[in-house]
């Protein structure tokens, strides 16, 4: 059986015109697949392709529904992109949106200017409006989690409360809740919940405490060298502008800090050694 390509391009016309007439709220929509398009309301300039893409949709003004059941029942998506089966099902207020792969962003809400890459990325996301979860379960269950970049496979996977923070690499951030301008970048990095402006670096990186960065006990940084043999390893100076002249010492605490001890003991020396040779001209 043959079909020419003026034939299938007549049927999605048929397809588009039906769809026009069925749905007179939503005009110049285009509607393909069964069911797709059906019910849907206020979704003019809308593309709708796919078994029910779209289906009971709400206030999607200029938005495109591709795959099985995307946008099903999806209420207040202006201006998105939902492409994947189950892309942004049951989402409310998901604007200016792109959600791309498997139902990423499946019953997302208030999660508007955002985007949602990869397997259940954004999964039940609520409040996490411009946002980026990219990767695998990135962000699945993220509550919260306003204006954060969450990449990886389950990155920031049941994150709460994760605001303006960073999570990069697989399971980054994973029990991070309630923070606030975190960046954690590798393999398991994570941070202790309620922390607020810190950095972790590397893999099982795990800030503590506020206004801290934290790096590995495995990890040696190098600066100047690619490959350094301490934990901090430089192949010039090292200034530290808040100590004054004198000798560096370390207490039993690990604290470095100068003394003068010695150049008070140098001038004592130089004074000694005045007075000698007085007496000695004597």
């Amino acid at each position: 059986m043959r079909i020419s390509i003026a034939a299938i391009f007549a049927a999605v016309l048929v397809t588009s015109s039906i769809a026009q007439e069925a749905n007179q709220p939503s005009p110049f929509m285009t509607a393909v697949g069964p069911s797709a398009g059906q019910f849907i309301a206020n979704a003019p300039s809308s593309v709708a392709v796919g078994s029910s893409a779209g289906r009971y949709a709400k206030n999607a003004n200029h938005t495109v529904f591709i795959g099985g059941s995307a946008g099903y029942e999806a209420h207040d998506v202006n201006f998105s992109v939902f492409a994947g089966y189950a892309a942004g099902r049951f989402a409310r207020d998901n604007t200016y949106s792109v959600l791309v792969g498997y139902a990423p962003g499946d019953h997302a809400e208030r999660s508007s200017y955002s985007v949602m890459l990869g397997a259940l990325a954004g999964l039940r996301a609520k409040d996490a409006p411009e946002s980026v979860m990219i990767g695998r379960d990135a962000g699945l269950d993220a509550d919260r989690a306003a204006a954060s970049v969450l990449i990886g496979a389950r990155a920031g996977h049941a994150a709460r409360g994760s605001s303006n923070s960073v999570f990069v690499g697989e399971g980054a951030g994973s029990t991070a809740s309630d923070t606030k301008d975190v960046v954690l970048i590798g393999t398991g990095a994570d941070a202790r919940p309620g922390v607020v402006n810190a950095i972790g670096i590397g893999r099982g990186a795990k800030p503590v405490q506020d206004n801290s960065w934290h790096i590995p006990d495995a990890l040696n940084v190098g600066v100047g060298t690619a490959a350094p043999t301490a934990q901090l390893h430089t192949t010039k100076d090292v200034r530290f502008e808040a100590l004054k002249d004198g000798v560096l010492i370390v207490d039993t605490r690990g604290n470095v800090t100068a003394s003068s001890l010695l150049s008070e003991a140098l001038r004592e020396i130089e004074a000694l050694k005045a007075r000698i040779a007085a007496l000695e001209k004597r």
